[in-house]
Parts: structure tokens; C-alpha cells; sequence
């Protein structure tokens, strides 16, 4: 693994039944990630360079597929946390769905 890669793991146990899925998306393409699979449900609006998520507040909307933005995928609350001010340093997202 390079130091400089974008990684994603689930925040939860694989093995054990949850209501809720977390999962973390660290590096320096955390942000573009969210940017292509969520779209606000408050805005109506995906999230862009242009238009960036507020750090550290719970965003309310909908997983998407990145190639069909019309297609939900599941309704989902995230966070983004800017570097330097996240707990691995980087930008970080987490995303909170159905489990």
C-alpha cells in the first residue's frame, strides 16, 4: 500500500446483523468520492468543488450510482472532515447508511 492512497473500509463488524453501515473513506480522494456517489436531499443538489460539503455537519441524502445519478442506491447521512482536522489527518468522509 502507497502512503498517498485514497482507502475505504466498513467502521462496523462484517460478520454481525446492524441497522446501521458505517463506512470511512480516507486521503486525498475522499472528497471527489463523495462528490460522485451522494446527492444532498435538503439542496437538491450534488456536491461539487464548486458547491463543498460543510465540514464536520451531518449531511442528509441519497447514495447514488455514479454512473446514473438518478438511480438511488440508499437514502444515507455523511460527514466530511477537511485536513487537517480529521483522525488520520487527511480528508475523510464517513458515511452512514442502512446496515
Amino acid at each position: 500500500m502507497l502512503l498517498d492512497e485514497t482507502i475505504a473500509a466498513p467502521a462496523v463488524p462484517l460478520n454481525a446483523a446492524a441497522a446501521i453501515g458505517i463506512i470511512r473513506i480516507s486521503g486525498a480522494k475522499a472528497a471527489d468520492i463523495l462528490y460522485s456517489i451522494f446527492t444532498d436531499k435538503n439542496a437538491c443538489a450534488v456536491f461539487s468543488k464548486n458547491e463543498p460539503a460543510r465540514p464536520r455537519y451531518m449531511h442528509h441524502g441519497f447514495i447514488v450510482d455514479s454512473a446514473e445519478r438518478s438511480k438511488f442506491i440508499d437514502e444515507a447521512m455523511v460527514c466530511f472532515f477537511k485536513a487537517p482536522f480529521s483522525y488520520t489527518g487527511e480528508d475523510m468522509v464517513e458515511i452512514f447508511c442502512h446496515g
